[in-house]
């Protein structure tokens, strides 16, 4: 058995801009795997609500991925909820 402080979190280094959006809908999806939350968007404490619009976005730096995601801002919200919900599962 570890010390109580072993492996308490991990990082990676995300070396391909394509990897960044899988890895930011992993953790938006957290909450649920996690059953804190039934969506991503029921999840007080995430991005996710900011980037779909649901909540007015005040420290959210948009990556230039998210803003290639549509030509909009609702093109992109819409883009970003679908692509999120396209990683959903039944838990």
């Amino acid at each position: 058995m570890g010390s109580i402080w072993e492996a308490r979190f991990k990082s990676r280094v995300i070396d391909e801009e394509r990897y960044l959006l899988e890895c930011c809908r992993y953790i938006e999806l957290n909450p649920v795997r996690a059953r804190l939350a039934q969506a991503a968007c029921d999840y007080p404490w995430s991005s996710y609500r900011e980037r779909v619009g649901l909540a007015q976005a005040q420290m959210l730096d948009l990556h230039p991925l998210y803003m290639a995601m549509g030509h909009d801002d609702a093109a992109r919200r819409a883009a970003y909820a679908g692509f999120v919900q396209a990683g959903t599962f039944d838990a």
